[in-house]
């Protein structure tokens, strides 16, 4: 639930629809209307629109920035818990630290790749 006085937008979807851009500094969420700025920008070409929620003013750079933030998170997330459990390795020397990362980072690209390039190709 969204309040960005405004009839007719109850969701965060809600700013989306037929827009390209759109940038609420204070909208209020959830029962709690808790103040959060929110970024809404849609590509060309690209199905959805993206929705951040942010801390800082909304404006265009703010959501390409959160953007890249995005593809981010997955691989240190695989690099933690969800993958390659690099905190159980016990390796405490830093120049083979860096190089297992390297090493990790590449594989993940390797993957990555392969994966987008299958996935276009079928």
């Amino acid at each position: 639930m969204v309040d960005v006085g405004c009839a007719g937008v109850a969701t965060t979807g809600d700013l989306a629809v037929g827009v390209r851009e759109r940038y609420e500094a204070n909208a209020r969420l959830f029962e709690e209307s808790v103040p959060t700025a929110i970024g809404v920008l849609h590509e060309r070409g690209h199905p959805k629109p993206w929705i951040i929620a942010m801390n800082g003013l909304p404006n265009r750079a703010a959501v390409l920035d959160y953007g890249v933030r995005w593809a981010i998170e997955p691989m240190f997330s695989d690099f933690k818990s969800r993958g390659f459990r690099l905190e159980d390795t016990k390796r405490e020397v830093p120049k083979r630290l860096d190089c297992l990362i390297l090493i990790l980072a590449l594989a993940r690209y390797g993957c990555v790749r392969a994966g987008r390039e299958d996935a276009l190709h079928i």
